[in-house]
């Protein structure tokens, strides 16, 4: 850690190193330097006002407090819900979803009168804390903290919100049973005799016990697993610029920060920082109450998230990347190896999925290009607009060199062999900020073959459309596509609901009150 050094501009004694037992879950997003720099709470960056946000965006808290207050014996469930009903930080449906996630771990987790209760809550967060050599090292735990009422039993409930991220790792669970093993006591109370980490996943009630010991065994997992983890968190070095960015009090003086002010088209002067992509801004267009309940992380309704001609679109999608992370050019036959067997596709989906694949081969741009130089395959990339005061994360699907010149493409799939009349960058977005990067030279390169294409595959066949970012009127469109998907969004507060028939393909309809009641069959 001795060798560690902070971003230009960022100086201070550290006298602390903190860090959670969440520290060491991989998370795609996450940024090494952000998460050292996080643990460092001494040290600061000089910069102006933050301005809040008028909802609440931490999805957990009001989870938390109503719980707290049930089990505190403080409120009565429908009490502590009457609060959540009340608080104006909360969005309608971020208030459905707390009153449904509540008494579901009540069910799984019932309340019992404290001189019946095995465990007892605690109200604090469990922490350890060492000082080494004039640095104090803190390790905290977080989660719903339980403990006997002899206080040699401890218990943490780690709460996932989606399934689908409920996966911990084995430095996560070791962290957490060390911190519970060895965080301080009150005098005079008896040592810890045995330690549990369960993980509770709020959208289908699982409960699943990760850890189960005495404090001798979370100690040798936190020394198999842990130490290591937490020491690499603390040191980090790499910028990973992405979404941590948004939240980040360093972002301004990240050295790896792109900034492209201007890039939006709309001024956010005065307003909170916030992340945008294409995909949330056609979310927001659909219905602003959709936007917002997705950022939130609220689970979804599979059947219409992951169902038919989208979830084909993502099996094909997601085995040309693979392919071309190889560096092989594609060929019609690499479809006879596809079964997406990992989309759960129909066998006419599998089927019609191998001819789009196939057709792709005739367009292929790995083809005609070095893959160890020229190519990259879905790239996070990032841009700090400074003017908006919003952080632009897209993912292209394909990203390669035409000599010296960047050429960005798209590839989108279809069942049918019809064309629509609609302007492409209308309908596909995507390419109209292609078309803004490009034209602005934020990849940098030559602009002399640098262009944006758009790949469509359909039973029949593929179409290859090629589009000039600099040519004026191309570009005056592409402007005036992303303006209006960012302009409305950037001003919005409430993120009221828009009711109508697009409620049947909300993924997260089922926490909108807002939506058409839906009629009996006779």
């Amino acid at each position: 850690m001795s060798t560690w050094r902070p971003p230009e501009g960022v100086a201070d004694r550290v006298t602390t190193i903190a860090v959670s037992a969440a520290a060491p879950r991989a998370q795609k997003y996450k940024c090494p330097m952000a998460e050292a720099l996080k643990a460092r709470p001494s040290l600061r960056l000089r910069s102006g006002p933050r301005r809040y946000e008028k909802l609440e965006h931490f999805t957990l808290g009001p989870f938390m407090t109503a719980l707290d207050q049930v089990e505190r014996g403080f409120r009565s469930v429908e009490g502590a819900l009457d609060d959540v009903e009340r608080n104006a930080r909360l969005h309608d449906g971020l208030k459905t979803w707390t009153a449904h996630a509540v008494r579901d771990y009540l069910r799984a987790f019932p309340v019992h009168p404290l001189n019946r209760s095995p465990l007892r809550l605690v109200p604090q967060r469990w922490t350890y804390e060492r000082e080494i050599r004039r640095t104090r090292y803190r390790i905290s735990a977080w989660g719903r903290c339980y403990q006997s009422v002899d206080g040699r039993t401890r218990e943490i409930r780690m709460i996932n919100i989606r399934s689908r991220s409920s996966t911990r790792s084995d430095a996560e669970v070791a962290v957490a049973a060390f911190v519970l093993a060895c965080a301080d006591q009150e005098a005079g109370s008896p040592p810890v005799e045995h330690v549990r980490v369960v993980n509770y996943s709020v959208e289908d009630g699982r409960v699943c016990t990760l850890f189960d010991g005495a404090p001798a065994d979370a100690t040798l997992a936190y020394e198999k697993h842990g130490r290591a983890a937490l020491t690499e968190v603390a040191g980090g070095q790499e910028y990973r610029p992405g979404g941590a960015c948004v939240k980040c009090d360093f972002a301004a003086s990240c050295p790896a920060l792109a900034r492209a002010p201007g890039l939006l088209g709309v001024d956010g002067k005065g307003r909170p920082r916030r992340q945008w992509s294409v995909t949330s801004g056609r979310a927001y267009r659909e219905c602003p109450a959709r936007a917002h309940l997705r950022e939130l992380r609220l689970p979804t309704d599979a059947q219409v998230e992951r169902g038919g001609p989208a979830q084909r679109g993502r099996a094909v999608h997601a085995l040309l990347a693979d392919h071309h992370r190889t560096g092989h050019r594609c060929s019609p036959a690499i479809g006879d190896r596809w079964t997406g067997d990992d989309f759960d596709l129909s066998p006419d989906d599998i089927g019609l999925g191998r001819r789009l694949v196939r057709h792709h081969a005739e367009v292929c741009p790995l083809q005609h290009t070095q893959f160890d130089r020229d190519v990259r395959v879905e790239p996070q990339l990032t841009w700090d607009d400074q003017n908006a005061n919003v952080l632009v994360v897209v993912e292209p699907d394909l990203l390669y060199r035409d000599h010296d010149s960047w050429v960005w493409r798209e590839v989108k799939t279809s069942s049918s062999d019809g064309r629509r009349a609609n302007e492409l960058l209308t309908e596909y977005p995507q390419l109209a900020l292609a078309v803004l990067v490009l034209a602005r030279g934020e990849l940098g390169g030559s602009r002399t073959r640098s262009r944006v294409e758009l790949e469509v595959l359909r039973p029949s066949g593929v179409d290859l459309y090629v589009i000039d970012p600099y040519t004026p009127s191309v570009r005056r469109n592409a402007e005036t596509v992303v303006r209006d998907l960012v302009l409305r969004w950037r001003a919005d507060d409430e993120f009221l609901p828009r009711p109508g028939d697009r409620c049947t393909r909300c993924e997260v309809a089922s926490w909108c009150r807002a939506k058409p009641e839906t009629e009996l069959a006779s």
